[in-house]
């Protein structure tokens, strides 16, 4: 019977099965963490929807300044500015 030595085709078979688990082992390994990342990012998105529908961007508490108006404006306001310091420029006409 022949004896099977470590040596020549044999050392590079157990080499390359060694390469070839370690090399299986960082993918496991990589495959995890990216999926873990990947979970995380799901949440993250999620709450970040959950959010949006929460906000009302049209009132003033969540948006400055607030598209819908408040319950004491007054349409009928008159819509001129006062500015004690202004002056019509030489030429101005008045409608």
């Amino acid at each position: 019977m022949i004896a099977w030595t470590e040596t020549g085709e044999g050392k590079q078979v157990k080499e390359r099965k060694e390469w070839a688990h370690e090399k299986a082992l960082q993918a496991t390994k990589n495959l995890s963490n990216d999926l873990a990342k990947l979970k995380l990012l799901r949440m993250e998105r999620e709450e970040t929807r959950r959010e949006k529908k929460k906000a009302n961007f049209l009132s003033g508490d969540d948006f400055k300044p607030a598209i819908i108006p408040p319950d004491d404006w007054d349409e009928d306001a008159s819509m001129d500015i006062k500015d004690d310091d202004a002056v019509k420029p030489e030429g101005w006409l008045d409608d």
